[in-house]
């Protein structure tokens, strides 16, 4: 991660927005692990199954079984299938396998030139929103945050992830989850706002700010979903975000799922609504919570980069153009 290479990474400009086109059954597609190891061969062996159901040919990274410490071995390795991928006429989109940590790690070494000339789906979530959000900024492409390929557990899972990266039609509304009573939805500011959707994991967000690829936050539509966190760490990130300044910039924002996040502690028993409370109130930018995106089982798979509208009140973020061709 030489100053040099940072410094080259930060020069590349996107010449105009481009997306890339829905994948078709028989297309090739390129299978990275950015960060962490997929558990085993096993979980190899099941993407593989998974993908070729989906009617797509499976194009493994030769180093995602590859071992680093916690990684799915070195930034070169993780990096070398990567840009393999993304230089590889006949790959038409690339599916992370596993979250974890490491995609921070590549980013200076992403040919983000090369997904300008050949747009390629791209879908992930978890550590790897770092990559999600800087081939977005650096290359001006939509992205998909979904589905790690390793967190796909069930057919509805798989048939969502489907659907969203072979549709070249505007994709239905992110709709708050469920509820009692129906159509209930927590909005602590309500109203209504548009922009570019934005965000992701927030562990990964916050890891890019003050970075080449620290997105801009200005006229979006802030998405924010976690997952496995400890509340006050939640709030310590959404606060630093806050005295940055960055929050006043979005139009609104909008939370997912929050799934295995909790106080973790009986002395601190306040929910991730009172620990931002002060937060949004201050702000007093269109806010709910509840919205069904993020990485558990019920959530969608949402694009990145593309004009969408957002409904506090009804929790509800409408998309205004489609995300592939």
């Amino acid at each position: 991660m030489s100053p040099a290479k940072n410094k080259q990474a930060s020069s590349v400009k996107p010449k105009c927005a481009t997306k890339a086109g829905a994948l078709r059954p028989g297309d090739r597609v390129g299978i990275v692990a950015p960060a962490s190891r997929p558990e085993g061969p096993h979980t190899v062996a099941a993407i593989e199954k998974l993908i070729i159901g989906m009617g797509f040919v499976p194009v493994f990274g030769k180093h995602v079984l590859s071992i680093h410490g916690y990684m799915a071995g070195k930034d070169d390795e993780r990096l070398e299938d990567l840009n393999g991928f993304i230089r590889d006429k006949n790959i038409r989109g690339i599916f992370c396998t596993t979250g974890g940590y490491g995609s921070l790690r590549i980013l200076e070494g992403v040919d983000y030139e090369g997904l300008m000339r050949d747009p390629k789906v791209v879908v992930g979530s978890d550590e790897n929103t770092c990559l999600l959000l800087a081939i977005n900024r650096m290359a001006s492409l939509p992205v998909f945050h979904g589905f790690n390929l390793d967190m796909i557990k069930s057919d509805r899972a798989r048939d969502e992830f489907l659907f969203a990266i072979t549709q070249n039609k505007v994709l239905p509304p992110v709709e708050a989850g469920k509820s009692y009573p129906a159509d209930f939805v927590y909005s602590p500011i309500r109203g209504k706002a548009s922009g570019t959707t934005l965000g992701g994991n927030l562990n990964a967000l916050f890891s890019l700010m003050g970075t080449n690829y620290q997105p801009n936050f200005k006229d979006t539509v802030l998405l924010i979903e976690e997952r496995n966190e400890r509340n006050d760490i939640i709030e310590r990130w959404i606060t630093s975000l806050f005295l940055s300044g960055e929050l006043n910039l979005v139009n609104g924002i909008a939370f997912g799922s929050f799934d295995t996040c909790g106080t973790r502690s009986a002395s601190n028993m306040l929910s991730i609504e009172d620990i931002l409370h002060q937060t949004l109130a201050q702000l007093q930018k269109p806010a709910c919570f509840g919205m069904s995106f993020g990485q558990s089982d019920h959530c969608r798979v949402t694009p990145i980069g593309i004009e969408a509208e957002f409904d506090s009140e009804l929790g509800k973020l409408t998309f205004k153009e489609a995300a592939l061709l």
